[in-house]
């Protein structure tokens, strides 16, 4: 609760100045979007848990709201209020879906979910802002996603944006853990294990 009440600092902050009524307003909506993907990513996932095992799963829902924060992020000021419903809404899903697949199908020890809410979640943001920017959000002027008649533009940037992101990432981090596994190793001894 701590962090969904900071991300309004943070998406409503880095996002605007409140030097004008203009931006006031889109601060207001920026603000409004940021709890209404984390409020629906929640009643998802508690709904889906609750009908899936018979009782809602709590930590799950927290992921879930958490989830919500991450995917609304880059889309926050260009989206409107069903936008962020709809990203909200698989962000949910995607939480669930995505901890069950990397507990249960790959078999990566991911014990709190973050792959799932920080990866899996910052992907669907970034290729969401894509598909529902519009320019019916106060102070975005240009940007225009694939479901609000923007064509295939915006949504090419982003998912250039996320393979740039995805190539830079993974070959910094090879890089990283060679030098970690040729100096000081990877694991700790069996024994300190």
């Amino acid at each position: 609760f701590i962090l969904w009440f900071c991300w309004f600092g943070f998406n409503g902050g880095s996002s605007l100045s409140l030097s004008t009524d203009a931006t006031m307003t889109l601060t207001g909506l920026v603000c409004f979007n940021t709890n209404l993907a984390a409020a629906v990513a929640t009643c998802v996932t508690m709904i889906f848990t609750w009908l899936r095992y018979g009782k809602p799963d709590v930590s799950m829902c927290l992921n879930a709201s958490l989830a919500g924060l991450v995917a609304i992020t880059a889309p926050c000021d260009v989206t409107d209020c069903l936008g962020a419903i709809i990203i909200g809404f698989v962000s949910g899903l995607l939480v669930v879906f995505g901890v069950w697949l990397l507990d249960y199908k790959l078999h990566i020890d991911d014990p709190v979910g973050a792959v799932a809410v920080h990866c899996l979640n910052g992907i669907w943001g970034t290729i969401a802002t894509g598909l529902f920017a519009t320019t019916s959000a106060p102070g975005n002027d240009s940007v225009v996603g694939l479901f609000y008649g923007g064509g295939f533009r915006q949504l090419g940037l982003q998912l250039l944006g996320f393979v740039s992101v995805a190539a830079w990432t993974a070959v910094t981090i090879t890089i990283a853990f060679l030098i970690i596994k040729a100096t000081v190793g990877l694991r700790v001894s069996e024994e300190e294990e």
